[in-house]
């Protein structure tokens, strides 16, 4: 389970096994988003995108194959993390 928190991603890395799902909530007052891959990738937002989650809105994801996932916020270009899945 991950978090917004005061701009960041809470925990960051999350670990999980594979079959396991990650829900994030936003906790922050400001509006932000999860999009799979890195912001200059063609990846970008092919694995998961949220769309956007006002404060107390949640997005869930499940990750069936082992793997590192990075993702990010497009609406905050520091906020990036990663889901660890083995």
């Amino acid at each position: 389970t991950g978090v917004y928190q005061e701009n960041s991603f809470d925990p960051n890395p999350i670990e999980i096994s594979a079959g396991e799902s990650v829900t994030w909530t936003n906790n922050d007052n400001e509006i932000h988003d999860i999009t799979s891959g890195d912001e200059v990738e063609e990846s970008m937002g092919q694995e998961f995108a949220s769309g956007i989650l006002s404060s107390g809105k949640s997005f869930s994801h499940t990750f069936d194959k082992p793997g590192t996932y990075p993702y990010f916020c497009s609406f905050h270009e520091s906020m990036t993390g990663e889901v660890i899945v083995k």
